[in-house]
């Protein structure tokens, strides 16, 4: 169904509501629970309503030539470099811009912006303080584009410091800087914790030690308030959230006698020309407003124009330009040993701080701002490693160097038994703890978080395998949703007989994917027999029988090896692959990377091995899991332990989770709606196909302890021959040949 012929009503049927409901949420919002208008609008959402003229009181779509743009702080220096770029990209493609503030109640706000979406094509928002649930209503009337703020979903454009602030942490230790202070505002803004987190993940990296001052005024004021936070707690170096705070931190630290670079060192978030005219001259991480401005204009006019244009993620990379306020030669305000690690874990009110890796804060960030919310006590302070590599990475050279690690890591179930081995995570294998949290889950996932009879941590989501399809493709070619395997390949010689530009699937080019598969076919290589004993059985006929028959649907052009997905959207072009089978988790980066696909993919349990369909097994794709640092000092594990929990088992918790996934949880699988529950964009109940996977997943299968070594190997030897007329199963065979002389190595009992 086109964006164009969609009616309340539809939205109505899919959301499960009455159509005046549906006119309501959309045309007066305020009025309903926010629950239900947030379903009712990602529902809108999904199916492309763009409130066209029509008879039902909703308001047509403009063409005014002018877009919004919503600030939080006019003030700002920053932001009004961003406006000017904005400003005038929009003047050059016809377009004028319309600058609001957005700092009021929530009430007020939703009147003032429902009155301004009547008369403007588009919005940008610079650094916006309106809420997640606000944001998608807006965006089901008119697109919309984020400045400095990401959300799942929508478009944005982002400044990303990782590389610079790296540069500059490397470039402080180098030096002799032994020490940071990080000095942040009064607001949280989604800009201030990317560049906290950052900090916090340099810092960590380089063994620098790390204080975070938060609550100041911004500029020339809140340079002399950090001071006087700094003078309690000396460090070599200091960064400032914006180049008017370094500046009367400067001055500041002048009138007290102290001299810069050569007492302390100062870093600044500002724009790349601030600060050249300070004395001394101030090093900078360059924010790139100009640029910023300019992305952010040329993307709403794209929306505009093309309304149904898949979602935008632009990202300009920070610059560090160094200047004078570092010193080059300095002298460590703290002593040389022992190595420094972060700071106390209790900040001057008694708050319990936990630091917590992860690969990727930007669905779980809004449960972590819940729990703080609610367990005021508590605050967790993450560490952002942006890829699950380099996550482990850091986490395993922490380890390796005997220095401080996080207190919480959020990281794949499958790397699991490798830190578990070395015994990185804190055990929670206890009778009473069995007992509370093991009918919380579903069985496998329960299982998955066990390592040799100890329990290390507790799981998040359980991404069995489902089979996506394009309908239309199938229907076309007068084939079926292949229930078999042996059908499968036989649907896709038929298929390429009718296209040859078109394959049936594809064979995603990860470990973690083919190791899947041969779980499926019922293969079990190996058995972890206990923490130390693993027994091999290389000559398992079901694991070349799979490994034979995934050659053979390269050879016959049924299948290509290709990625799936590159961290954001699948990378296959749509049309031309009639299935993927991956993880139930990449429904969701199908529907965001297919937008106008929208009913063509289907859903349905992956095929069986052999010739009875009902004889299915599946198996997982990923999956993770919260672990704690056997390193906890004793008076944090409670802190963690009730923030683990809460994340992974509280019904708030779990209903927050980003929609499209699957929950470990029973709570979840037992909602009475979810069997029922129309998926917007596959249009049908998409958790049926989801629970009858879950209810066939082989349970025979371990994971070993050091999966570091299994992937290298197999990126090494098997994934060269993935590919038509390859030797994939003698590659298989020399692959797994080098895991028993490599567990022998490492103190394992092989048989």
């Amino acid at each position: 169904m086109m964006a164009q012929n969609v009616t309340i009503y539809d939205i109505a049927r899919v959301a499960g509501v009455s159509p005046s409901t549906v006119s309501r949420a959309l045309g007066k919002p305020g009025r309903l629970s926010a629950k239900t208008e947030q379903k009712v609008h990602r529902v809108a959402e999904e199916l492309g309503y763009l409130a066209p003229d029509r008879t039902d009181g909703v308001s047509a779509t403009p063409s005014s030539g002018m877009v919004a743009i919503l600030v939080r702080d006019f003030d700002d220096p920053y932001t009004a470099r961003i406006l000017n770029a904005i400003e005038s990209n929009l003047e050059r493609r016809g377009y004028a811009g319309v600058c609001a503030g957005v700092v009021m109640n929530n009430e007020v706000r939703r009147r003032a912006v429902s009155l301004l979406l009547r008369d403007v094509d588009g919005v940008i928002l610079v650094a916006p303080s309106v809420s997640e649930p606000d944001l998608r209503r807006m965006s089901v009337s008119r697109p919309i584009v984020l400045v400095n703020q990401q959300i799942s979903g929508l478009s944005t454009v982002t400044v990303d410091c990782t590389e610079a602030v790296d540069q500059a942490m490397r470039t402080l230790k180098r030096t002799g800087h032994r020490s940071v202070t990080s000095f942040m505002g009064v607001d949280s803004s989604w800009l201030g914790e990317s560049h906290r987190r950052a900090l916090k993940a340099a810092a960590y990296r380089y063994d620098l030690e790390y204080r975070l001052v938060r609550g100041l005024d911004p500029g020339e004021a809140g340079g002399g308030q950090a001071l006087q936070r700094y003078l309690i707690h000396p460090t070599d170096a200091v960064f400032t959230c914006d180049g008017g705070m370094a500046a009367g931190f400067n001055a500041a630290a002048h009138t007290r006698g102290l001299s810069v670079p050569d007492d302390v060192s100062i870093i600044a978030f500002a724009d790349d020309a601030m600060g050249a005219s300070m004395l001394p001259s101030l090093t900078v991480i360059g924010q790139r407003a100009e640029q910023l401005g300019s992305e952010a204009a040329e993307t709403i006019v794209s929306l505009i124009r093309s309304p149904h244009s898949r979602r935008v993620s632009v990202v300009e990379k920070a610059k560090l330009i160094s200047r004078d306020s570092v010193s080059r030669r300095k002298r460590s305000v703290i002593p040389a040993e022992p190595a420094a690690g972060p700071t106390t874990a209790r900040v001057d009110d008694g708050t319990t701080t936990l630091t917590m890796l992860s690969a990727s804060f930007t669905e779980i960030m809004p449960r972590i701002e819940e729990f703080q919310r609610t367990h005021p006590g508590i605050l967790i302070d993450t560490i952002d490693a942006h890829t699950n590599q380099m996550a482990c990475d850091l986490y395993r050279e922490r380890l390796q160097s005997h220095r401080t690690v996080p207190d919480l890591f959020n990281l794949d179930i499958d790397l699991m038994p490798e830190f578990a081995a070395s015994g990185a995570f804190l055990n929670l294998h206890t009778p009473e703890n069995e007992a509370q949290w093991g009918p919380l889950f579903n069985p496998v996932s329960w299982r998955n978080v066990h390592y040799a009879g100890g329990l290390y941590g507790l799981p998040g989501d359980q991404p069995h395998t489902a089979m996506f399809y394009r309908e239309d493709i199938l229907r076309r070619y007068d084939l079926e949703i292949p229930r078999t395997w042996d059908q499968f390949r036989k649907e896709g010689i038929e298929l390429r007989r009718h296209s040859t530009r078109t394959f049936m699937g594809v064979l995603d080019t990860s470990m973690q994917y083919y190791l899947a598969f041969l779980r499926s076919a019922g293969a079990r290589p190996w058995k972890l027999m206990a923490t130390d004993r693993v027994a091999f059985d290389l000559d398992d006929p079901r694991m070349l029988q799979a490994a034979e028959f995934l050659q053979g649907c390269l050879d016959d052009g049924v299948l290509i090896a290709h990625p799936i997905w590159d961290g954001r959207y699948v990378t296959i072009r749509d049309g031309q692959t009639a299935t993927l089978l991956h993880g139930n988790w990449l429904g969701k980066i199908i529907a965001s990377s297919y937008p106008d696909a929208a009913g063509l993919w289907k859903v349905a349990v992956p095929p069986a091995f052999g010739d009875d369909p009902n004889a299915l097994q599946t198996t997982q794709v990923g999956g993770s899991m919260m672990a704690i640092s056997a390193r906890i000092p004793r008076d944090r594990q409670l802190a963690a332990l009730q923030f683990v929990q809460w994340m992974q088992t509280d019904p708030v918790s779990i209903d927050m989770r980003a929609a499209g996934g699957y929950s470990a949880t029973r709570y979840f699988e037992n909602k009475p709606e979810l069997e029922d529950l129309i998926d917007p964009f596959f249009r049908q109940p998409v958790y049926r196909a989801y629970m009858e996977s879950a209810r066939h997943v082989n349970l025979e299968w371990d994971h070993l302890p050091f999966s570091t070594f299994m992937d290298r190997g197999f990126r090494d030897t098997v994934l060269p021959e993935l590919r038509p007329g390859g030797h994939s199963p003698a590659a298989v065979r020399r692959w797994l040949e080098e895991l028993p002389a490599y567990a022998g190595a490492h103190g394992f009992t092989v048989e």
